[in-house]
C-alpha cells in the first residue's frame, strides 16, 4: 500500500456517537482520544476530499500517525473499539 492511499473508514451513527464521547468527555487516556479524533475525521475525509496531512494538522499529530491508525482499523476488521484501545500484551 503507497502512503498516498489510505483504508477507507466507514463508521456507523453508533460508532460516530461513541467516538464523539470520547472525544469530549475528560474520562479517557489520551492515545484512546487522538485516535478517536483521527478515525472520525478519516470517516469524514470519505464525504469531501482532504489528505492526510490536512487531517494531521488538525488532530495534531504527523501524517504517518494517520496511516497507522487507518491500517489498525482495517486490520482489526473495522473493530472501532480494538482501533482505538490498546493492544494487549
Amino acid at each position: 500500500m503507497s502512503k498516498s492511499t489510505l483504508p477507507v473508514v466507514v463508521l456507523s451513527a453508533e460508532e460516530r456517537e461513541w467516538l464523539t464521547r470520547v472525544v469530549r468527555t475528560g474520562a479517557h487516556p489520551a492515545q484512546e482520544v487522538r485516535r478517536s479524533r483521527i478515525l472520525l475525521e478519516l470517516d469524514d475525509a470519505r464525504r469531501r476530499p482532504i489528505g492526510r496531512r490536512d487531517i494531521a494538522e488538525r488532530v495534531g499529530v504527523v501524517p504517518d500517525t494517520i496511516t497507522n491508525v487507518a491500517r489498525a482499523y482495517a486490520e482489526r476488521g473495522g473493530d472501532v473499539a480494538a482501533t482505538i484501545q490498546r493492544r494487549k500484551r
